[in-house]
């Protein structure tokens, strides 16, 4: 059995070693057509795995949320136009809680270790351009092996 080091690496170190290894890696894809589908693939699964837990966020966030309030009352019966109006006013707030959702998750990962993020003040978000993760999910295959744009 391997003992520990005396010294265990930071956050930091680990997460600045994984970053270099990953932008290494897209570069290394840009001209090489089996690395570039490798990366396709770990981008889908981590696009993937983001949009899972972004659905469980929005879920949550569905709880915190009245529903919208339609114009019919119970008394009223049934207006065709209310209950239009309402299941659009409902789809359309399910789909800015999910969008909202990815861009937090996307933001907590992307800031994972910042202690001083807040996700209402992008001022204290990590520079994109320093970021791995959104690196991974902007990557696009090469076309017959040229560089990605």
């Amino acid at each position: 059995m391997s003992e520990l080091p005396d010294q265990m690496p930071s956050f930091r170190d680990i997460e600045g070693r994984f970053n270099d290894a990953i932008f290494d890696l897209i570069e290394r894809a840009k001209t090489n057509p089996a690395l570039a589908r490798r990366v396709a693939f770990m981008q889908k699964q981590c696009d993937e795995m983001i949009r899972e837990v972004a659905h469980q966020v929005a879920a949550l966030f569905a709880t915190l949320d009245p529903p919208p309030v339609s114009g019919a009352g119970p008394v009223a019966g049934i207006n065709v136009r209310a209950f239009a109006a309402s299941s659009r006013l409902r789809a359309d707030a399910g789909k800015q809680r999910l969008s909202v959702a990815e861009e937090y998750v996307i933001g907590k990962l992307v800031n994972i270790g910042n202690l001083d993020w807040d996700p209402l003040d992008p001022s204290t978000s990590r520079e994109a351009d320093k970021s791995a993760l959104l690196a991974l999910l902007d990557f696009h295959l090469p076309e017959n092996g040229a560089e990605q744009g």
